[in-house]
């Protein structure tokens, strides 16, 4: 057989033909319909090794079958060949192996002996094709009778295929290109895809051999000794198989063979034999590609079949594990779990028998019981999650009516979480709780409030001792409790992004802090800052209020300050801030605006589009949390329409413990202050 070589040259590419031994031909010729003249290739194959559930004393190939098919007395000869080359055995060991062989092929001669031919070839028309194929290949006296031609009868069963038989194939041919998954020219199997119309079935490293790929005037350049090679492709069968959606594919030997026969029949100039070569040609041509295209259509309808039918097998003996486990004892929910369902053994299509129940029955156990211990722990948690939230709605009201400012209350997970709450909570899942059972574990809670009000204050004092303040007893003594909450008890948070103090009992509450590490206890982020506490008693003395006063009546004062050197009009809340991070701004002389003065810083604050603190939510549709002005004035334009901003109160929340960014202010002769808007950034 001819194979084309495509070699890239510098100018162009050159084709190179090489003969190559293949049994490709040997093998099944071009599947016809007539009776067409053709010469059989005589070349013996290559043997190749075969991959067979059998194996055989003496391995031969479906080219090498298909041969024994056309000539039957040739085993006999060959047998007689060997019998007369066969040495003389000597050792005993030979001896009783051949023993053995000869007693097996006794039992075979007896089985045609005993019985009738034509009832052993009715038991081997109820066998498959492929097994057909198999049992062939087991011994020479096997393939003898089912490899010849007079053993058509045994392959009875491909009629029901329905499927045009050509007389160049025959039945063994065409039974291991149908049913056996072995590459026509090598020894790889499992080759799922079949060229119907080249009667090939090729593994991807004999893809297209002895097969070419033809494209426009290229056939002149690859074929240059056949004369009129366009013209003749027309008369051969072809396929669109390959890689190429808009090429065609036609066999090297082929177009080799009609080129001869046109190029004699050619050379005689005879008109009448000329149109009757086109038209025989076009004929089986046409009878060619019908019977590839039909053949095409069976192999598809084949595939969707056997899928369904290896579906459904999987099916069944997916319900018939579900079944077996059941019967055991097991949940059908845990029988039915994922990690069962998808596992190796439900997914094959192989009758389930007792053996391999037997095999895989211990694994599918294991699997079973690990997907019950994972519903009993989802279950577990569903009831522990339903009694959490009943102890929830009972503590909650408890909550709102104790004297305990909220800002000391433990979290509602350590209650949850105490002695009391978890002899309830954690009782089996059989035990029916309610809110009436939470009844004794609330008669504890005033008790774990004070008790955890208590160490939350303490604690924070001990920060205030600890940072240099010269207004608490060292000792801790409950009379000092009171002082946490005057605005000269600055406490700053150590992730805070705003670095506002954190000063009122409702800024303690309301603080959270979740970037630092979780503790069982309140307000463990925050510190105690001196040079802020020193700061806010300046401002204090500046607007002549008491040094006792709360954080919470400077917030409803909300005055404005100024350190002299700096045209910052501040809050108290920004004065301390600042004085934690310029040593400029620890000074002891601060002033204080007068009313008008505040008034009109105020109005400047308001109209400040650079404030980027998050201080802002929307009044018309309560935005949930804060966000900077400008992020508001972007949604009320893109959610509401609002072109013309109106008075920001209207539409604007403004946040009542972070107040707006400082303004630049210039004093001048006229006026008592004159502001110009800070740029962001420049408060610091």
């Amino acid at each position: 057989m001819a194979v084309a070589t495509r070699m890239k040259t510098g100018k162009g590419t050159r084709v190179k033909y090489e003969k190559q031994d293949s049994d490709d031909d040997a093998q099944m010729d071009d599947v016809q319909i007539t009776t067409p003249k053709v010469e059989v290739d005589t070349e013996e194959p290559p043997r190749k090794k075969l991959r067979t559930e059998l194996r055989s004393p003496s391995p031969s190939t479906p080219a090498a079958d298909a041969k024994s098919a056309e000539d039957p007395e040739s085993d006999d000869d060959y047998r007689i060949s060997q019998s007369k080359k066969q040495k003389p055995r000597k050792s005993s060991s030979s001896t009783s192996k051949a023993k053995g062989k000869g007693k097996a092929k006794a039992q075979l001669d007896t089985l045609f002996d005993k019985l009738p031919t034509d009832v052993v070839y009715m038991i081997f028309s109820h066998l498959h094709p492929l097994d057909l194929l198999r049992l062939a290949r087991t011994n020479r006296m096997l393939r003898s009778h089912l490899m010849s031609k007079a053993s058509a009868a045994a392959h009875l069963s491909i009629i029901y295929l329905k499927l045009p038989f050509s007389i160049v194939v025959s039945e063994p041919q065409w039974a291991q290109l149908l049913f056996s998954r072995d590459c026509s020219t090598c020894t790889r199997t499992n080759i799922p895809n079949v060229d119907w119309f080249h009667r090939l079935r090729l593994c991807s490293r004999c893809d297209r051999a002895g097969v070419i790929l033809i494209i426009g005037l290229r056939a002149r350049k690859a074929f240059p000794h056949v004369p009129d090679v366009n013209m003749l492709l027309d008369l051969l069968p072809h396929s669109n198989t390959g890689s190429s959606w808009t090429g065609k594919y036609y066999r090297i030997k082929d177009i080799q063979d009609v080129g001869a026969e046109w190029a004699i029949i050619s050379k005689k100039g005879s008109d009448a034999e000329i149109q009757e070569f086109k038209e025989r040609r076009k004929s089986e041509t046409e009878e060619i590609m019908t019977h590839g295209t039909f053949c095409k259509a069976w192999h598809r309808d084949s595939s969707i079949l056997k899928r369904t039918q290896n579906r459904e097998a999987k099916q069944v003996r997916r319900n018939e594990i579900f079944a077996r486990l059941e019967a055991l004892g097991y949940n059908p929910q845990d029988v039915r779990d994922w990690t069962v369902a998808q596992s190796r053994f439900l997914h094959t299509s192989t009758p389930l028998t007792e053996r391999r129940w037997a095999a895989i029955r211990p694994s599918l156990e294991a699997l079973t019981i690990r997907a019950q211990e994972r519903r009993l722990q989802r279950d577990r948690d569903l009831v522990i999650r339903q009694r959490e939230a009943i102890a929830e709605s009972v503590i909650k009201p408890c909550l709102a009516t104790s004297a305990v400012s909220p800002a000391f209350h433990p979290r509602l997970r350590n209650l949850l979480d105490s002695v009391s709450f978890q002899a309830i909570i954690s009782q089996p899942n059989e035990v029916a709780v309610s809110a009436d059972s939470f009844q004794s574990a609330l008669d504890t809670i005033p008790d774990q409030l004070a008790k955890t009000a208590k160490a939350i204050q303490s604690h924070l004092l001990q920060r205030m001792v600890n940072g240099g303040a010269m207004n608490v007893d060292p000792s801790i003594i409950e009379s000092d409790f009171s002082k946490i909450g005057l605005a000269t008890s600055t406490f700053f948070c150590k992730t805070d992004s705003h670095g506002l103090p954190v000063c009122s009992k409702d800024d303690l509450n309301s603080h959270r802090c979740p970037r630092f590490p979780a503790s069982p206890d309140k307000c463990q982020c925050l510190s105690y800052g001196h040079e802020a506490s020193n700061v806010v008693a300046a401002l204090l003395a500046a607007a002549n209020l008491d040094p006792n006063t709360t954080a919470d009546e400077m917030d409803e004062m909300d005055l404005r300050f100024h350190c002299p050197g700096w045209q910052l009009a501040m809050n108290w809340r920004d004065a301390a801030s600042n004085a934690m991070r310029s040593k400029l701004l620890q000074s002891s002389t601060w002033e204080v605006f007068s009313p008008e003065d505040t008034a009109a810083i105020k109005r400047k604050e308001m109209t400040n589009n650079g404030d980027v603190r998050c201080r802002f939510k929307c009044n018309i549709c309560v935005y949930p949390g804060w966000i900077r002005r400008g992020e508001l004035e972007r949604h009320l334009r893109g959610w509401h329409s609002t072109v013309d901003l109106p008075d920001p109160t209207t539409e604007f929340q403004l946040h009542p413990r972070i107040p707006p960014e400082p303004v630049i202010f210039n004093p001048s002769e006229n006026s008592s202050t004159q502001m110009t808007i800070a740029p962001s950034g420049d408060s610091s």
